[in-house]
């Protein structure tokens, strides 16, 4: 009898975890960010700290996001923290694989003693890119993105990522991206709702 109860609750979880995921627009990401911009004009240095984005659908193919990230300096008492409220418009363009373009305001308050990029400045960000199921419980995706007019730090970036839906709603995620003077790094928890 017991080994019955073991082998039914293997399966049902075994279930559980083949449920593919269908690519959402309604999930909260929480992770942790590191920054590397040691090769940067301004807040040259390597941050790190918390990260998050939800992202709520607000038709079949618009979207609304709002991301909030506190990074700090590793080397220096500097830190900075960035808001961004958004908007984006998704198309599937195959059955496993939709299009996607965002626009953003964002806000940067940055933290710099004795350096002259202190204070907040405000700029905005579009991009656009490719979410794709690989396989039943792994998205891949892909943006080029343009930021501007934050301390007039403008930059082109290519991101790339991952998230492998673990059980239910629940996943892992992360993601790299590279411009010309900075890398940064991504690897959190993913709930859809």
């Amino acid at each position: 009898m017991k080994q019955k109860r073991w082998m039914g609750a293997a399966l049902l979880l075994t279930t559980g975890l083949a449920q593919a995921q269908p690519i959402g627009y309604d999930y909260v990401d929480l992770g942790y960010r590191m920054l590397d911009r040691s090769d940067a004009d301004t807040l040259d240095d390597e941050f790190d700290g918390p990260a998050l984005r939800i992202s709520l659908g607000i038709t079949e193919n618009f979207y609304g996001v709002v991301e909030n990230a506190y990074l700090e300096a590793d080397g220096a008492d500097v830190d900075f923290s960035d808001l961004v409220i958004g908007g984006g418009y998704r198309q599937s363009v195959a059955e496993d694989t939709d299009f996607f373009a965002e626009g953003a305001w964002v806000r940067r308050d940055a933290d710099t003693p004795n350096r002259f990029e202190d204070g907040e400045d405000d700029g905005f960000r579009v991009g656009a890119g490719v979410r794709y199921m690989a396989q039943e419980m792994l998205e891949l995706n892909i943006a080029a993105l343009y930021q501007a007019g934050l301390f007039d730090d403008d930059e082109a970036t290519l991101r790339a990522g991952a998230v492998w839906s673990v059980y239910g709603p629940m996943g892992l995620q992360a993601g790299a991206s590279v411009s010309a003077d900075a890398a940064l790094y991504d690897l959190g928890l993913r709930v859809a709702f």
